[in-house]
């Protein structure tokens, strides 16, 4: 089963998974470039985390993009911009600001200087610029459609923001309609912009008209939608994955993972899609030697009743 290619969807089958279209908007994701990919770590409430950002300052592991709003202190080439779970504070005695988290979790990097502390909440709280996410359309008008991420408000999809889209020939998306997208803008007191847009750029996938079907962005036809947590929807986006590796041995599989923690899954029946959305459920918060467990226990179970029938 040959999926559409979309920005970081995951295609498993025949005891591999293959990551299709790799994209540093993921939001977290360690860039190339034959470096050493960001150590992450974990960090409780009070943690001073400003070593670990100059770290990773100085290893290059923040390029690919200017951040707004800088963070003092951490950096001085790039703007640092802290994300979900974590602050800064002037330094005692004069000295350089500090970067503190303010929550539990794994303090994580994104290209553009972006930093944040993954948790095992449900509530994507913080939407950074380059994110991508899987949401469901809660509203549609002439201007676009109100997207639900799993946030306090509702993003923003603008009715054009598709590759090829024209105000007479542009896609039609109904309230309940699973969409892939990242987010391209955001600001205070403001809803996040979305955009179902290929990025462009040097190196970036390219853009294939929404009409054809290989679009990397877009409406996600069928399948079923499973919630995660923050933390396991970022472990998710790694196609070695101990869940997706032990599903995908014996039981071939799509999937687009939004790292607002909704992942969308299709297989060859509706009950082996079933069967992986329950053990993408039931892996969350395993460690990897249990999830590859509850993986080839659903993909067992799958077989079995493909058998029977």
């Amino acid at each position: 089963m040959r999926p559409r290619k979309r920005v970081r969807n995951l295609l498993c089958g025949g005891g591999d998974a293959a990551k299709i279209d790799e994209s540093d908007a993921a939001g977290g994701a360690a860039a190339g470039g034959g470096r050493a990919p960001f150590r992450e770590r974990l960090v409780l409430p009070g943690d001073d985390v400003t070593p670990a950002i100059e770290e990773a300052l100085a290893a290059g592991h923040a390029d690919g993009g200017a951040g707004a709003g800088g963070a003092g202190g951490a950096g001085e080439d790039v703007a640092v911009r802290l994300g979900a779970g974590l602050s800064s504070s002037p330094g005692a005695g004069g000295a350089a600001a500090r970067v503190r988290a303010t929550r539990g979790g794994v303090l994580c990097c994104a290209p553009g200087g972006r930093f944040f502390v993954l948790s095992s909440s449900r509530r994507y709280a913080s939407p950074g610029v380059g994110d991508v996410v899987v949401g469901v359309v809660a509203s549609r008008t002439p201007e676009g459609y109100g997207v639900r991420l799993g946030g306090a408000a509702p993003a923003f999809l603008p009715a054009l923001a598709f590759d090829g889209a024209t105000k007479r020939n542009k896609p039609e998306l109904r309230p309940g309609a699973a969409v892939f997208a990242r987010v391209v803008r955001v600001a205070p007191h403001c809803e996040p912009e979305l955009s179902c847009a290929a990025p462009g750029g040097p190196g970036g996938p390219r853009a294939k008209d929404w009409m054809t079907g290989e679009a990397l962005y877009g409406e996600l036809k069928g399948g079923a939608l499973v919630a995660v947590s923050s933390l396991a929807a970022r472990r998710l986006l790694d196609p070695r994955a101990a869940v997706l590796t032990a599903l995908g041995g014996a039981l071939p599989f799509e999937a687009a993972v939004g790292v607002n923690g909704l992942v969308w899954v299709q297989a060859a029946t509706p009950a082996a899609t079933a069967a992986v959305a329950r053990a993408l459920a039931d892996a969350d918060g395993l460690d990897d030697s249990a999830a590859a467990g509850v993986g080839r226990a659903a993909a067992a179970r799958a077989a079995q009743d493909a058998a029977g029938d």
